[in-house]
Order: C-alpha cells, then sequence, then structure tokens
C-alpha cells in the first residue's frame, strides 16, 4: 500500500496538530484553585495611585493566580487603614499587601499575608530590587516564599466554597434568612500517580556485545507526589520485566530480568500542557538465564536506574509520555548496563 503526501494530507496534519495544542486541559498545579484572595498596594503618596502601584499590583496578580487564586483589587482611599478596609472585606479570608519606599532607582518592598477575618499576618517577606527589567523576577520570588510559609494554611482553603447568608423574602418587617453551610471538598494535598509504560530496551557499552539483540520491556509504577515551591516532589515504586531473547556468544540464550525497587522522583508542576519528570530507583533484580535444551539459571543482581520522562498533560487525570532509562546491574563478573526508550500513559488521583 503506497501513502502519497499532498497538499490535502499536509492539511490535515496542520489541523490535527493545532487541535492538539489547543486543547484546555485542567492542571494539577493550580494547586489553590478557588481560593479567593485581595490584593492590595499601599499608594506611596497618599490618595494617589501612581504607574509603580499598578505595575507592582499587576505582577502580583500575575504571579498568585498561577496557583489558581482567584484575586480581587483592594481599594486604598484617602484615611483609610488597613484595619478598616481589610474588615470591611474580611468575607474573602486572605489578603497580600504591599507596601513600598523608592529612593532614587531602588524600590524597597514589604509584602505581608493576611488572614482578613483576623488581621493576623500568616506570612511576610521583604526584599529591594532596581526599577529594571528584571523587577517583577523579584516579586516572583517574594510570591513563591509567601506561598511555602503560608502552605498549611492555604491547604486548608482548597476547594473550600464559602455560601453567605442569604435573604429571600421581606414581607412587611419579616425577614427570612437562609444560611447554607461551609462545604469542604478537601483540605488535603498530593496525589498518587500510575504510570504504565511499554518500549525496547538494549544493552550499552560493553552489554552491547551480549545483549545484541535489543528486547522488550514492560514497566508498572508508583509515585506518590507533594507539592512543594519548586515543583513536585515524589517517592514510589517500581516494578518492570525486562527480555531479551538472544544474548551470549551463539545467539542462543534468552535473558529475562524483573527488577522491583524504590524511586525517588521530582516533577516540574503540571500547570501547562508539557511537564518534565527526573526519577531515580534502585533495588534487586531476578535475572533469569534460559538455555535450549537445559534448565535455566537464576540470580539475584542489584540494580539502580535513572530516568527521564516528559509529560503531555492533557487532562488533570491522565498524562501520555516518552521516558529513556538508564540502568546498570551489578552482576559478579561485572556490570550489565541498558538504555530503555518507552512510551508511557499515567493516571492522576489529585486530593
Amino acid at each position: 500500500m503506497i501513502i502519497k503526501f499532498n497538499i490535502s494530507n499536509l492539511r490535515l496534519l496542520a489541523v490535527l496538530l493545532f487541535s492538539l495544542l489547543t486543547l484546555n486541559p485542567v492542571f494539577a498545579g493550580n494547586v489553590y484553585n478557588g481560593v479567593q484572595i485581595l490584593i492590595g498596594v499601599v499608594p506611596e503618596m497618599q490618595g494617589m495611585e501612581t504607574k509603580t502601584d499598578t505595575l507592582i499590583y499587576n505582577i502580583l496578580v500575575f504571579e498568585l493566580e498561577k496557583y489558581g487564586l482567584i484575586t480581587e483589587k483592594i481599594q486604598f482611599e484617602s484615611n483609610n487603614s488597613l484595619e478598616l478596609v481589610l474588615s470591611s472585606d474580611s468575607g474573602i479570608g486572605l489578603a497580600v499587601i504591599c507596601s513600598y519606599t523608592t529612593i532614587d532607582t531602588r524600590v524597597f518592598l514589604n509584602i505581608e499575608l493576611y488572614d482578613s477575618r483576623t488581621m493576623l499576618v500568616l506570612a511576610s517577606a521583604t526584599t529591594s530590587a532596581d526599577f529594571d527589567l528584571s523587577f517583577d523576577k523579584v516579586i516572583t520570588k517574594v510570591v513563591s516564599e509567601l506561598i511555602g510559609l503560608a502552605d498549611e494554611e492555604l491547604t486548608k482553603r482548597v476547594v473550600r466554597f464559602d455560601f453567605e447568608d442569604k435573604s429571600t423574602e421581606v414581607e412587611e418587617d419579616n425577614i427570612h434568612e437562609k444560611t447554607v453551610p461551609e462545604i469542604f471538598v478537601s483540605e488535603a494535598k498530593g496525589g498518587l500517580e500510575l504510570f504504565l509504560n511499554t518500549g525496547t530496551t538494549m544493552g550499552v557499552g560493553e552489554s552491547s556485545n551480549f545483549m545484541q539483540v535489543p528486547g522488550f520491556c514492560l514497566e508498572l509504577s508508583t509515585n506518590y507526589w507533594f507539592f512543594t515551591s519548586i515543583g513536585f516532589l515524589g517517592i514510589g515504586a517500581q516494578a518492570a520485566a525486562n527480555l531479551y531473547p538472544s544474548t551470549g556468544q551463539d545467539t542462543s540464550t534468552s535473558l529475562l530480568l524483573f527488577p522491583v525497587g524504590l524511586s525517588m522522583a521530582w516533577s516540574t508542576t503540571t500547570d501547562k500542557l508539557v511537564s518534565g519528570i527526573v526519577q531515580i530507583g534502585a533495588g534487586p533484580s531476578l535475572a533469569v538465564l534460559l538455555f535450549e535444551g537445559a534448565e535455566p539459571l537464576t540470580k539475584i543482581v542489584p540494580y539502580i536506574n535513572s530516568s527521564l520522562l516528559l509529560s503531555f498533560n492533557f487532562r488533570k487525570w491522565m498524562s501520555l509520555g516518552i521516558k529513556t532509562t538508564y540502568s546498570i546491574y551489578f552482576e559478579d563478573t561485572g556490570v550489565l548496563t541498558t538504555l530503555t526508550p518507552s512510551i508511557y500513559a499515567s493516571f492522576r488521583s489529585w486530593n
């Protein structure tokens, strides 16, 4: 069957590629989704909002919304104290207040995260920077620091829906109020991810002389992820079956490797379509040599491996990706080294 490529084929390919890239996935990196927060910049000059105020405010909005927070602006009017402003909007519960001072081209910032219902400071940070093109990076770092310090308190508010009292009817002097209680969907953060991958595996280096023909790999692994300010950290387990159908000098021997071990991983946050994972694993491996017309030889050998994964996050609960694993098996007479490229599907259960 011969497939001819023409303009129509290329146009169809472009449409499919565009559809893939314009998917609207629900990302797991927005860990504080649904949490509302007030943002205010205290004017350096009373009663006057300057371009600096607007710039700082817009950067704060951009950075905080990356975490899934729902932002709302605080208006500072003349002679309005911070306590008065926060108390009037105490129903939201959280507020970020930034005050600053400029000396020549240097800006000194003080940013505080408040529980507006109690007027307690949950986290604070101070910094300074020159007013130049890298000014936004300074605020990015401060926001990350604030989020890290207040993580426990923010976690308690994740996906919390507050329903205020509602007045339904007013008949003469009677006011009937209907109250819906707070609903807590979840107060935990983290999540389990299951990986199922398959691919080819081959010997590399000196091991390529022994493993002359590429083999087949099937692997099942899992990670439990913990969100941090630098991404996801995970601990997990892995188990695989690797078949090398032709090994040895006469290529009549088959080798089976069954590595089973623990792993540690780091992942970029999945708030984009593409994310990356670095993983290291180690443990024992069952090695089985299969001979023609003879009993198999089995032994246990330790192994260590490292993997690089590239994930395409199509949904909050699912990703597809490619994985490359470099493994070292410590056999008595030397080491076996293998390289295993594979494709995988992962399924997540985020809290």
